[in-house]
């Protein structure tokens, strides 16, 4: 009997964490009095820099800023819009890296950083995600 009850008492504390950390989703875009959540960054990006679902509120306004929290490290990537979407400033502040998006449309910025990421912008992924597993004790080993 004395036994069972530190395994149960066991079993329960790791799917009482387990449930916790589930419910918890990976990225948070926060642009002031707007939010979302999920575990596409991607998707959550897009939806900031075109003005889409829970940004939608930001189509008449020409500048706004978002910061990304990534498994609950606050403020891990700043993104800053101007011109109504048509320059871009993202940042990671962890690394330092910071680059500027020009284009003729908010969907051509959304293309290019994507294409960044995609096309070179590895490394700068790499250092984050280093510099955030440090950070946190949600982050993957």
């Amino acid at each position: 009997m004395s036994k069972l009850v530190p395994r149960t008492a066991a079993l329960a504390l790791v799917c009482l964490l387990s449930t916790t950390a589930d419910a918890r989703d990976l990225f948070i875009l926060d642009a002031g009095t707007a939010r979302d959540s999920g575990h596409d960054v991607e998707d959550l990006v897009s939806d900031f820099l075109l003005r889409r679902g829970a940004f939608s509120g930001f189509a008449l306004q020409p500048t706004s800023t978002a910061t990304l929290d990534y498994l609950g490290v606050a403020n891990a990537v700043r993104i800053s819009s101007s011109g109504f979407g048509t320059q871009v400033v993202l940042q990671i502040p962890s690394t330092g890296f910071s680059r500027t998006f020009v284009g003729t449309s908010p969907a051509d910025v959304q293309n290019q950083i994507e294409h960044f990421f995609e096309h070179g912008g590895s490394g700068e992924v790499a250092k984050f995600l280093e510099k955030t597993s440090a950070r946190t004790p949600l982050a993957p080993t």
